[in-house]
């Protein structure tokens, strides 16, 4: 898993709009996001 979409920061977790995110590739390639608060909902912390 991932922080980023560009798969840069491998094993960490984005705390965006004040919650928790992450990326993670399925059995067929495809980069899904998984997010704890919707876009625009908090503060940017990146």
């Amino acid at each position: 898993y991932w922080a980023d979409p560009g798969r840069t920061l491998l094993g960490e977790i984005n705390h965006h709009d004040g919650g928790r995110g992450v990326y993670f590739e399925d059995p067929n390639g495809h980069l899904l996001e998984i997010i704890t608060r919707q876009y625009g909902s908090g503060g940017w912390n990146p």
